[in-house]
């Protein structure tokens, strides 16, 4: 019975480690779903027009393309994280865009591509154009999707990599740009949703991310969200000539209400730690197990001792056995 003592007590600490070691100091995750506070697109075709206020974002190469085969048109996107505390682990950052047309005409729908890059410099929903155009970091640029025959929903593109990189403070967030194949003799078009589109299909941004268990002060990041958010990665002469002209005017009122209508949903997955109780558990099964293999070997070296001592008696014993057989076996000499 004492032999099983070793085997059933691993077994105890094993299963007490695979169900409550993992749990203890495991973070809370939490997932947010953000739209797009910023969106335009921009043409090479008119380098100089500002399309900020369009409800529709289109990525294309060749605009039109009997006039102008070699044009390119882009979109750039932002989003506000000030929402993310700064001590946040991201898990998982996802871009959804949503498709609701494919060209038509003469261009043609043999391409699929679609490139997500990281903007490297600050730009103006209103005043951005092909001309002062940020540029993007070549080097990170995200290679995925989105093919004509998936019209009509969501297209998700995994950016974590940026997202992390802007919370860290790596760089700057300012948005992304979405564009295409664009080298000589390709021809396509694609139509994606705005922020300030009625069909209410904007740009979204979902984010997964853990938090330390311990709770959050404002110091850590976790920021209450004012009225009117500034937007990240615009610059004050860029505000403010933004602000000098009636579409500019027109769009804000038209921005806050739809702020508050974006749907912005936070749900904590699951309140993790351990409890005391589950601490003092797995103590005393600790010490158990300490306690049951010590007495084992104990056992065991005590076991071994007495059944040396028998050995050894039992060797002592012998001789004495065999003189005595030899002293009756002797004949007895007279006198």
């Amino acid at each position: 019975m004492k032999q099983i003592y070793l085997p059933f007590s691993i077994f105890v600490l094993c299963f007490t480690f695979l169900f409550l070691l993992p749990k203890i100091n495991q973070a809370s995750a939490t997932t947010v779903t953000l739209t797009s506070t910023a969106d335009a697109m921009i043409q090479s075709l008119n380098p100089n027009s500002t399309y900020g206020s369009n409800s529709h974002l289109d990525v294309m190469k060749s605009y039109p393309p009997e006039t102008d085969p070699e044009g390119k048109t882009r979109s750039l996107i932002q989003f506000n994280l000030s929402s993310i505390p700064s001590s946040a682990t991201i898990n998982s950052a996802t871009l959804a865009v949503y498709l609701y047309g494919c060209g038509g005409g003469g261009w043609s729908q043999t391409v699929n591509d679609l490139r997500i890059g990281r903007n490297k410099g600050a730009w103006a929903e209103y005043t951005v154009n092909w001309s002062n155009k940020p540029s993007f970091d070549t080097g990170t640029v995200l290679n995925y999707t989105a093919p004509c025959s998936l019209v009509g929903q969501y297209h998700s593109y995994n950016v974590k990599s940026f997202v992390s990189g802007w919370l860290a403070g790596n760089f700057q967030n300012y948005g992304v740009v979405l564009y295409g194949n664009e080298l000589s003799g390709v021809s396509w078009i694609k139509f994606f949703y705005g922020r300030e589109d009625p069909a209410n299909k904007p740009p979204k941004l979902t984010i997964d991310y853990t938090v330390p268990t311990q709770p959050t002060t404002p110091e850590d990041g976790d920021q209450t969200s004012s009225p009117n958010p500034p937007k990240q990665g615009v610059t004050a002469s860029d505000e403010e000539s933004a602000l000098k002209s009636s579409e500019q005017t027109a769009a804000d009122s038209a921005t806050t209400s739809a702020a508050k209508k974006a749907t912005s949903s936070s749900a904590e997955k699951e309140k993790t730690g351990i409890s005391a109780a589950g601490i003092a558990l797995l103590t005393a099964l600790v010490l158990l197990l300490i306690a049951v293999v010590a007495g084992y070997f104990v056992y065991r070296r005590r076991k071994r001792k007495l059944s040396n001592k028998k050995a050894a008696e039992g060797r002592t014993k012998e001789p004495l056995e065999n003189q005595v057989l030899d002293s009756k076996d002797k004949p007895v000499t007279e006198v």
